[in-house]
């Protein structure tokens, strides 16, 4: 879909609250408040708002959690990430692959039978005492277990095609735009 706003950049989490007004409006506008609550950040682009790659990863971790949460998980994944700098290669991972790559290949941990491919944050608990940084792993996965799923872009754009006829269940989302 392209969007006939100008296009918006937003680079963290100040630009977005100082241009929630602006973005407000246009998801009024547009109508498009029900698909916010399907997938906001393509809702977002739908209306002309960019955000960073990093933005996009915090919301997807942190929307439906109270400030003290997201404050506790960004420390965590501060904190992980400083420590994996020792390490030639690691990255704090983002999905169950990057997480075995990371605790087999990187900390060198020795696999309990075959090697998985991917490892879940569950996945990790036997391996809690055979390096440090698991056990931050575990609170970390801890800590981010409940965040919103967002739908993919997919089913996004089937509800986003869909008249509101079908969507009993809400007739409309609006925000304020103060």
């Amino acid at each position: 879909m392209t969007s006939k706003y100008e296009p918006l950049t937003i680079e963290g989490h100040d630009a977005l609250v100082e241009h929630l007004p602006e973005i407000f409006r246009r998801i009024n506008e547009a109508d498009l408040g029900r698909l916010v609550i399907i997938n906001p950040i393509l809702a977002l682009e739908d209306v002309g708002v960019t955000l960073t790659p990093d933005l996009r990863s915090h919301l997807r971790r942190t929307v439906g959690f109270g400030a003290p949460r997201v404050r506790k998980i960004a420390g965590l994944r501060r904190d992980l990430k400083a420590q994996l700098r020792k390490y030639e290669g690691a990255a704090l991972p983002e999905s169950p692959r990057e997480r075995a790559a990371l605790i087999f290949d990187i900390l060198k941990v020795a696999p309990r039978g075959e090697r998985p491919e991917a490892l879940t944050v569950e996945a990790l608990r036997p391996y809690r005492d055979d390096h440090p940084l698991i056990q931050s792993l575990l609170d970390l996965g801890r800590l981010e277990r409940g965040a919103i799923t967002f739908e993919a872009k997919e089913a996004y754009e089937r509800y986003r095609a869909q008249p509101m006829a079908h969507h009993p269940w809400l007739k409309s989302l609006r925000f304020r735009e103060e």
